[in-house]
This record gives structure tokens, sequence and C-alpha cells, in this order.
């Protein structure tokens, strides 16, 4: 009887330790295909480095009459109104650095990965752009942004016509494309945001208060592989 109680007693120990020892390792494949899966996840956020990142075109070509090709390293990226970055590039050798506007919306992976850019080389074509900037708009000889009317300067250009694309308020983040139209047909496109006020004075004649400002927008990237 006392034999018998001793083998039940050895049975149910080896029970035990094989037990454990599936369990430790179970525990340690666990952790291999875990960190497995942590590589294979760091590597495909590396490939989307290493693979040539481009800007509106998937592939490689020459630029055009009006680009202008560099190439830099990217050292800083700051959010611009949605969906443009503005690239701080630095030219090696020449010590200096440029901003640059690139719109993610011709990238091909995720504004949140942007960052990954930072620290590499690249190649680029950017175009050079005019843009008005609207500093005061008047209705009647008063202007319209109430609260907001900047000091008038020398160096502001002007011209008056009737003021277009100011239907509705706006409630995005995004400005507002709205336009004057002189006597002479000739258009000005203003980015802004459209108030009351504005809104108001829809289809009639304003007299618009604007600077001319130039921008650099990139319109090719890839980023190089050296």
């Amino acid at each position: 009887m006392k034999n018998l109680q001793n083998i039940i007693a050895l049975f149910t120990i080896l029970l035990f330790l094989n037990s454990c020892g599936d369990s430790a390792e179970q525990k340690m494949q666990n952790a291999r295909e875990d960190s497995a899966e942590l590589t294979s996840s760091e590597n495909i956020e590396k490939d989307v480095v290493e693979e040539n990142v481009f800007v509106e075109d998937i592939g490689e070509r020459e630029p055009t009459d009006d680009e202008i090709r560099e190439f830099g390293i990217i050292k800083n990226i700051e959010d611009g109104i949605y969906p443009m970055f503005i690239f701080t590039i630095e030219f090696p050798g020449r010590e200096f650095q440029m901003e640059f506007n690139l719109n993610m919306e011709f990238v091909n992976m995720e504004p949140k990965s942007i960052d990954q850019l930072l620290g590499q080389y690249a190649s680029f074509y950017y175009l050079i752009e005019e843009e008005n900037d609207l500093m005061d708009i008047q209705f009647n000889g008063k202007s319209l942004m109430e609260d907001h009317v900047p000091e008038m300067s020398d160096n502001w250009r002007k011209v008056s016509g009737v003021l277009s694309g100011a239907e509705k308020e706006t409630l995005s983040d995004l400005p507002a494309n709205i336009s004057i139209t002189s006597e002479q047909g000739e258009e000005y496109h203003f980015f802004y945001y459209v108030d009351t006020p504005m809104l108001k004075a829809n289809g009639k004649e304003v007299t618009v208060f604007y600077i001319i400002h130039s921008s650099q927008k990139i319109s090719y990237l890839r980023v190089s592989k050296n």
C-alpha cells in the first residue's frame, strides 16, 4: 500500500514538472514571436525611408523648364496649414538653409510618418511661386477687419473690384479662395478666412490692399539611397 502511494506521488511530481517545462517553453516561444514581430515592424518603418519617397511621381524624371533641381539634407519639418508642411533643407558645402513648402497629399507616405525624413539626404525639384497676401479689405471706405485693422504701409499694393468667393463663412481650418475682379477684367486671388462682414460684401465692389511674396514649393522629392 505504501509503495502504491509513493508511485502515485512520484507520478504527480513528474506531471507537475512536465507542465512547468511546457509552460516555460511556451513563454520562450511567445517571446521569440513577439521579438520577431517587433523587428518586422521596425524594418517596415525603416523601409518607408529606405524605399525612395516620391512626391507626385512614382519613378525618376528630369525637371521641367520651370523647376529648379537641388540636393540637400532635411534638417527640420514643421506643420503648416494642412496639407502643407514646411521643410528646412540645408545644402552641403554651401553653409545655408532654405524653407520649402511640401503638399503631403502628393507624398506616398502617411503624414504621421513624415518625421522619418528628418536627417535624410534628398534630391528634389522646386518651383518659385508668387502669392498675394491680403492685408486689408475695405467696403465703402471702411475696413472689414473690424478690431484687427492693420496699420497702412507704403509697400502695400491696391486694387478695387468686385469681391467673389465669399459666399459663406469659413468654418474649416483651410482658408477660402476669394477673388477681386477689376474693371479691366483682371482677377486677383487671395486665400483668406471669410467672416460675417466679408460675407455681406460678397458681390459688391471693395478695395483690397495686399503684398506679393514668393515661396518655394517642392514639386518632386526623392530620398537618397546613399
